[in-house]
């Protein structure tokens, strides 16, 4: 369990990491049984809804995200709850309901759980009404309001369909209360179908339909709730869709029984412990722990759901980012030319082809990633006259992303670039203009306990540009130096797309629109060692006057809500370097080999190999 609950810890807080400035906790939970983490804990070694010690799905979270593992408050009896002395960011009372007292059962001693709307408020009044708008909030309620209208209320079939809906509008209204004191994220679970639970299972026909319908209407009334608040910052998970995958197929999560049956010997999993499974290994074999509650195997399951939800961001921005670097490839293509183009007053035809290898470091707000673009490209330019010279350049790309743990991309696209450039003697000026757009095919991967997943969808993005670069040429022309400086713009887009799976773990993306400001100054060279052989070369230093950091929002497909996380990269001073060998051949032909690298402070690191044919006429 320890191990596991590292595991989740890596995974998530190195996503999410951002969130660790403000206030202490970066995770907040309310809810029910299903999120309760010990708040009846009087007995050591039990007091989680669980197939004890646990973990439960919420402890997994809190740990990932460097909050403060354990219950708020502690269950004192009568009705009495008291601070937890080692401190908890998780809320959530076993028995709790959304906004109604008693809690469900009725009885000591969850008739006394505070429901998550009490949860919510004397949360905000212990930290001075406001929300901490770095901290993820999670939100699981529901089922026992449905419980509560079906075993204890006495209500009417209608009546009851009124009160659901209406404990489904109030959760989405306690959305909007953490909204309103600055809660900028938020995480909903739909409630599973407890029609489909082995306590509905045992019920009659009838009344396991009844809790199924009721299931749904909530859940559907809490969709179209959060969808009519208009909530930017709620990302609605559908955790019924999650159960229904498993037991249709509980053996691909890695359980041998489904809902056919319960891990506990006991009444309730309130008081289970490793002494009470029906066998050694029911934590892990078994979906439930009792008629209702997951088992500690259930609880990892959904932890890894919410997992992937939270990290997918940090995939899609590294697509985006990837983009970006490809106005660095087209960049250093037409600076390229400045060494090795055709004499005064010749044009002709070049063609080039390139490849590099790009590395880039985990941050607080990216993923580790390992990119391998290669490209072709053919161009015409020369001498003008007049001291003008300048041409156009076509390319084909090829793009294969790697990001670590998070998923691929495999892009093909085409840039085009227009240069033009003046000397005036020794000094020069050069305008680029160009664009690169690639149409990606993305699979984010995750895994689900046992089940490796992944989804799947298609989009494009480009980024434009603009370059002015000067310089200064001394020496002669059998050995040529000299500094120059640059300054650039670039555009990017990366389009939004829905995965396509129709799974319970399938996202929907926003497109994202950035741009940067780059600048470069540094010191280039041209020189002679045999009649037919010329050494090149370029080194400088690259600064990003604007950085990277953005917002994605995504949500689940076919729910309601947006959620946003912030990605991107401060980016820092970068060294780069351009080297080659020219070799002048018969018939006014040229050939070029070139070796680029890049290095900095921006977690980056870029090294490749260009070959060149030019030939004039």
């Amino acid at each position: 369990m320890k191990n596991r609950k590292r595991q989740i810890g890596i995974a998530v807080a190195s996503a999410l990491a951002i969130f660790s400035g403000g206030v202490h906790a970066q995770a907040v939970v309310f809810g029910d049984s299903l999120s309760d983490a010990g708040t009846y804990a009087l007995i050591p070694g039990v007091g989680r809804f669980t197939t004890n010690p646990g973990p439960v799905w919420s402890e997994r979270i809190v740990q990932g995200l460097v909050g403060t593992v354990g219950p708020a408050q502690l269950w004192a009896g009568s009705g009495a709850f008291v601070p937890n002395p080692y401190g908890g960011d998780i809320w959530a009372q076993g028995g709790a309901r959304v906004t109604q007292l008693p809690g469900v059962q009725p009885t000591p001693p969850t008739e006394d759980a505070k429901p998550l709307a009490t949860q919510i408020q004397e949360y905000l009044t212990a930290n001075g009404g406001t929300a901490n708008p770095k901290t993820t909030y999670f939100l699981w309620g529901g089922a026992n309001d449905i419980f509560w209208q079906t075993g204890y209320s006495g209500n009417a079939p209608a009546v009851m369909q009124t009160e659901i809906q209406s404990a489904a509008q109030q959760m989405g209204a306690l959305t909007a209360v953490l909204r309103q004191a600055g809660a900028t994220r938020q995480v909903v679970l739909t409630v599973p179908d407890i029609g489909a639970t082995p306590f509905g299972l045992s019920q009659p026909s009838a009344a396991r339909a009844g809790l199924s319908g009721l299931t749904t209407l909530y859940n559907l009334t809490l969709n179209s709730t959060v969808s009519a608040l208009g909530e930017q910052g709620v990302l609605l998970l559908d955790a019924d869709g999650l159960f229904k995958e498993v037991v249709a197929n509980p053996a691909a999560f890695g359980f041998t029984v489904g809902n056919t049956g319960v891990a506990c010997v006991t009444t309730t999993s309130l008081v289970c412990s490793s002494a009470t499974l029906v066998a050694p290994d029911a934590s892990t074999t078994y979906l439930f722990a009792d008629g209702v509650h997951p088992t500690s195997g259930g609880h990892e399951l959904i932890a890894d759901f919410v997992t992937q939800a939270l990290t997918a961001p940090y995939f899609v921005a590294a697509v985006a980012d990837h983009v970006a670097s490809a106005a660095n490839a087209q960049w250093r293509l037409v600076t390229t030319r400045t060494l090795s183009g055709f004499a005064a007053g010749a044009q002709g035809w070049w063609a080039t082809v390139s490849g590099e290898r790009i590395t880039t470091d985990a941050t607080a707000t990216q993923a580790k990633r390992r990119a391998t673009p290669t490209r072709v490209d053919v161009g015409f330019d020369g001498e003008w006259g007049d001291g003008w010279w300048g041409g156009v350049t076509v390319g084909f790309v090829h793009d294969s992303l790697k990001v670590t743990a998070l998923g691929n991309a495999d892009g093909n696209g085409a840039s085009l670039a227009a240069y033009l450039g003046k000397r005036w003697g020794a000094r020069y000026a050069t305008l680029t203009a160009g664009m690169t757009g690639i149409s990606y095919d993305l699979e984010r991967e995750m895994t689900l306990r046992t089940l490796a997943r992944t989804e799947r969808g298609s989009t494009s993005g480009s980024v434009r540009q603009v370059r002015f670069e000067v310089g200064q040429w001394f020496g002669e022309s059998a050995r040529l130096h000299g500094p120059f400086a640059a300054l650039g713009w670039r555009w990017v887009h990366l389009g939004g797309y829905s995965e396509t799976s129709g799974s319970a773990t399938a996202l929907r993306f926003a497109a994202q629109d950035f741009d940067q400001r780059v600048g470069q100054i540094g010191y280039q060279w041209r020189m002679h060692s045999a009649p037919n052989l010329v050494w090149q070369g370029r080194l400088a230093v690259e600064k990003a006057f604007q950085d990277s950091r953005r917002t994605v929002t995504h949500g689940a497909v076919g729910w309601a809500g947006a959620f946003p996380t912030e990605v991107g990269s401060d980016n820092g001073v970068q060294v780069t370097a351009d080297l080659g060998v020219q070799w002048n051949l018969a018939s006014q032909q040229q050939l070029r080999l070139g070796l680029f690298a890049t290095a900095g402070q921006n977690d980056q690191r870029a090294a490749g190999l260009s070959l060149n044919w030019q030939k004039a006429f």
